[in-house]
């Protein structure tokens, strides 16, 4: 349903439109993405009141008309979903063509598995083909010699690595504004011509793990998390690309290997695939844990020069 019909539903609310323009202007162009945002959210994008915002989505709520569709229908929407290759011809096979735009992709494993080389080569891939990439770094373990050594081996310009745009954030609060400023700063980029295929954050976790301690913050930190996620997913959706993040683990003796992915169902609930990674001495395998619509299947690779590859 187009944002349009809401005019009237602000004018009965006497909110002004300069809001919806607003909302348009971020990549807003129906009532169904007007209300899955947050009140949170609108106060940051609109620069309104707690009050005003809740008025707005008030009035998303009263435009709001489900419309149904057929089995048939979403078959022909999933038809048209591009896809984004990844690093892995053997995985661009088991996912049909690679990772679809408008989803969330997770990385969990141990440390050493291959988690962050994995996203450095897809950073690179994307930046190759003339794609801008947002890059969040929570773990501070980013390196520049380590980007162009990838994009060298591969055999393009270190002149395509000016097109990831990275950003250090160590705190679970500043992740959680960042996340607040992609809403707004990627559809300016596209304004300007600048197309965001990728955004990726190494890892998710990791502040919220650090800046929440103890069991008595736990709902906190989850709460959080949730409102993180749901704002990615919209993020992905609204502009047409892929976020991928990586996640850590925790131990567990009643896993077979000794470990589970941390953040609870929270997290595991959010993406739309998960990937668990091993490691089998030099070599490394991707499995796919959870998909919608793909069964548990594992893919060798290694980590080499040109970041990761098919063994």
């Amino acid at each position: 349903m187009e944002i349009k019909v809401l005019k009237s539903f602000f004018q009965k609310q006497r909110l002004s439109l300069t809001h919806l323009e607003k909302l348009e202007k971020i990549g807003i162009k129906n009532v169904e993405q007007l209300i899955a945002l947050s009140k949170e959210n609108l106060v940051y994008l609109l620069g309104v009141s707690e009050d005003t915002a809740e008025r707005i989505l008030k009035a998303g709520w009263r435009a709001y008309r489900p419309v149904f569709q057929t089995a048939f229908e979403i078959r022909d929407e999933e038809e048209k979903i591009g896809k984004m290759e990844t690093p892995l011809k053997r995985l661009n096979e088991v996912l049909g063509g690679g990772f679809e735009f408008g989803s969330l992709i997770e990385f969990f494993g141990p440390y050493a598995s291959g988690k962050s080389q994995f996203l450095f080569t897809q950073s690179v891939l994307e930046a190759s083909k003339g794609s801008f990439v947002m890059f969040i770094d929570t773990e501070m373990t980013l390196r520049y010699d380590r980007l162009k050594q990838i994009a060298i081996s591969r055999g393009f310009n270190e002149d395509a690595l000016e097109k990831i745009l990275i950003k250090k954030a160590p705190s679970s609060s500043e992740l959680i504004l960042l996340v607040h400023h992609l809403l707004s700063l990627i559809p300016k980029l596209r304004e300007n011509g600048k197309r965001v295929s990728l955004i990726v954050i190494d890892s998710l976790l990791n502040p919220f793990r650090a800046d929440y301690i103890g069991i008595s913050e736990l709902a906190v930190r989850q709460q959080k998390l949730n409102w993180c996620l749901r704002t990615l997913l919209n993020i992905a959706k609204a502009n047409e690309l892929v976020v991928m993040y990586s996640n850590q683990v925790v131990g567990s003796p009643s896993s077979p290997f000794g470990w589970i992915p941390a953040g609870g169902h929270v997290l595991g609930h959010a993406s739309t695939i998960r990937f668990s990674l091993h490691r089998r001495g030099t070599k490394r395998i991707i499995r796919i844990e959870d998909a919608p619509h793909l069964p548990k299947i594992d893919v060798w690779f290694k980590i080499s020069e040109k970041g990761v590859e098919d063994v």
